[in-house]
C-alpha cells in the first residue's frame, strides 16, 4: 500500500449544522482520485448533550490493519525503540483491523466540544 502524504483535518461546525457539503466535497475529490479517507470522525451533541457519531474510511479491512500496523510501529518507537516498535505494530494492527483507528478518539472529541456544535476529524 502506498500511502502519503497524509494530512490531519479538524473542523468544528457552530450551531452543530452539517448539511452533508462537506463530504459531497470529499466524495468528489475521492472519486477523482485526488484524495483517500483514510479515518474520519463526525461528532454532532445537541443541545441536550446527545451525541450522534459517526466514522468513515475508504480503506479495506486489510488496508486498514497495514495502516494501523505502521503507525502503531511508529509511535512505539517513539515511546520504547525496537521492542516498542514490535509491540506497537501489533496494537495498531489490530485496532486497524477492527474498522478504524479514531473510533475511541470520537469519546474525547465528544467531551471537548460544547452541546450545541459539531465537530470532524479527518
Amino acid at each position: 500500500m502506498t500511502l502519503g502524504p497524509v494530512q490531519l483535518l479538524v473542523v468544528g461546525f457552530a450551531g452543530g449544522e452539517f448539511k452533508g457539503e462537506i463530504m459531497a466535497v470529499l466524495d468528489d475529490l475521492r472519486d477523482r482520485d485526488v484524495i483517500r479517507l483514510v479515518d474520519m470522525a463526525f461528532v454532532r451533541k445537541d443541545d441536550a448533550g446527545d451525541l450522534v457519531m459517526v466514522e468513515r474510511s475508504d480503506l479495506t479491512e486489510e488496508e486498514s490493519a497495514e495502516f494501523g500496523a505502521v503507525v502503531g510501529a511508529l509511535i512505539g518507537f517513539g515511546a520504547a525503540g525496537e521492542e516498542g516498535a514490535e509491540v506497537g505494530a501489533l496494537a495498531g494492527a489490530e485496532a486497524g483491523a477492527e474498522g478504524g483507528m479514531l473510533e475511541d478518539q470520537m469519546w474525547y472529541l465528544a467531551d471537548e466540544i460544547p452541546n450545541g456544535t459539531a465537530a470532524a476529524v479527518a
